[in-house]
């Protein structure tokens, strides 16, 4: 009986429960940061308006580093990428009314199906003073090839220069 009984117990504390399973059709994606290499940015640049654009070849990436060096009178040479692993990603702000204005890239991140670049526009509040010189904020950035689409989730930010 004692046997029996030491028997019973390690059966009963050995056996999980049934675990109820449900499905559910929502879908969570992981997001995961891709690292990106800064290649050029400024506030000097020929870019009149907005663009967001993914370069994938030597030429286009030609004309957009001519652009965007336009205003300097020192040009840097156009760099050479390997664009069949590599990637470049242009990001402008337009022509601004005065300095103080950049846009930088706060990071990029991809899930299953696309790669999302999250930047930031910053622009002097009005309690800031600035030169009064028109502007034209560019960053370009490297990253690793992928055939997913690429968002462009870009943060309008005011920043104060006063008390």
């Amino acid at each position: 009986m004692k046997y029996l009984s030491i028997i019973l117990i390690t059966v009963l504390f050995s056996c999980k429960p049934a675990e109820k399973t449900s499905k559910t059709n929502n879908v969570q994606s992981v997001s995961n940061k891709i690292e990106f290499t800064l290649i050029k940015e400024g506030t000097n640049s020929g870019f009149i308006t907005k663009k967001e654009q993914v370069i994938t070849n030597p030429t286009d990436f030609e004309n957009e580093w001519n652009i965007a060096l336009a205003n300097y009178l020192e040009r840097n040479p156009v760099p050479n990428f390997d664009f069949n692993n590599n990637q470049i990603i242009l990001i402008t702000m337009g022509e601004q009314t005065s300095g103080g204005h950049t846009i930088r890239t706060d990071s990029v991140t991809f899930t299953e199906s696309t790669i999302t670049l999250n930047a930031t526009a910053s622009k002097p509040g009005n309690d800031c003073m600035t030169t009064s010189v028109m502007t034209q904020p560019f960053q370009i950035i490297n990253i690793p090839k992928s055939n997913k689409k690429i968002e462009f989730n870009i943060t309008e930010h005011t920043y104060n220069c006063g008390k």
